[in-house]
């Protein structure tokens, strides 16, 4: 787990009973301390993305919303990091609501996704400094990336004000707390404001502090 990530996360996961072990915050580094912990033990590693079983698990979660909204929408949003999450989804909505846009949503500096879909190929980028921990993967997965390619209709970039902007907005309008990759999703959605629109939100380890603000933000406008 990156050592800057949000302390109530860490407390969370170790009072599941895991081992914690810190690394610094960069994909890159976690994904090769994860490798030499599997070689020291013997585990067999699991990617947290790049792994097709992995990403057809998560889009289990457009499944479900298909089957809740059958009448479709016009467009879906999802956050996008290794791109696990919506490469999952987007093989599901491509048959059953091929109408829809798909639009992922990436923090403006952790826009490697982006900049892959631009170049054709798979493109890295400088560790991200962005409120939005769960986004800081560097660069696409290397299976999951083509199923974007086929699939995804565009890339946002999203900046952490709109982040905490739209948290405000989930706990206000919603009373959901949402952390800010969660409401990464949510805050394009808001920002383009049109259309049958359907939102994946995830994640609520938010620290205390920025609870804090998150809740400023939303009070009386």
């Amino acid at each position: 787990m990156p050592d800057d990530a949000p302390e109530l996360k860490r407390a969370r996961t170790l009072a599941d009973g895991a081992e914690v072990i810190l690394v610094e915050p960069d994909s890159d580094a976690r994904a090769r301390r994860a490798a030499e912990i599997a070689e020291e033990r013997g585990f067999f590693p699991v990617d947290p993305f790049d792994d097709l079983a992995v990403a057809a698990g998560q889009g289990t979660a457009a499944l479900e919303l298909a089957e809740d909204a059958p009448e479709g929408f016009e467009r879906f949003y999802a956050p996008v990091s290794g791109g696990g999450l919506m490469a999952g989804c987007a093989v599901v909505l491509a048959a059953l609501h091929p109408q829809a846009e798909l639009v992922g949503v990436e923090p403006e500096q952790g826009n490697d996704t982006a900049l892959s879909l631009a170049a054709g190929e798979r493109r890295k980028v400088p560790p991200p400094r962005t409120l939005a921990d769960g986004l800081r993967v560097r660069i696409p997965g290397k299976l999951t990336f083509p199923v974007l390619q086929k699939h995804l209709s565009r890339i946002e970039l999203v900046g952490d004000e709109e982040l905490l902007d739209a948290m405000a907005f989930a706990l206000r309008e919603l009373r959901l707390v949402l952390e800010p990759s969660g409401a990464a999703s949510l805050a394009v959605a808001l920002r383009e404001g049109r259309g049958r629109c359907a939102v994946l939100l995830s994640g609520g380890n938010v620290e205390p502090s920025l609870l804090a603000e998150v809740v400023r933000r939303a009070g009386p406008r």
